[in-house]
């Protein structure tokens, strides 16, 4: 979780940006966290000319970061439930 939180930063490039996106939305699909695919998926579209682009991205690094922390800890009680 914290490699894929650290992949999120306001200033970075376009394609850096949508990639870190993309893989994240795949990860998340992968193992049923729709909500956080759904913000991935916002984050994928925040690229190019916008002008409140920065804005948006860190709004984004805010919900993403808090999402994918919910994530992990529901994915730590699943395990611990499991034994």
């Amino acid at each position: 979780a914290d490699y894929l939180r650290d992949q999120f930063f306001v200033d970075q490039p376009d394609d850096a940006w949508r990639d870190a996106a993309h893989a994240m939305k795949g990860a998340a699909q992968a193992v049923g966290a729709w909500r956080l695919a759904g913000l991935c998926d916002q984050a994928e579209t925040c690229v190019g000319d916008d002008p409140v682009k920065s804005e948006r991205r860190a709004g984004l690094v805010i919900a993403i970061r808090r999402q994918l922390s919910d994530v992990a800890r529901e994915a730590l009680i699943l395990l611990r439930t499991k034994r």
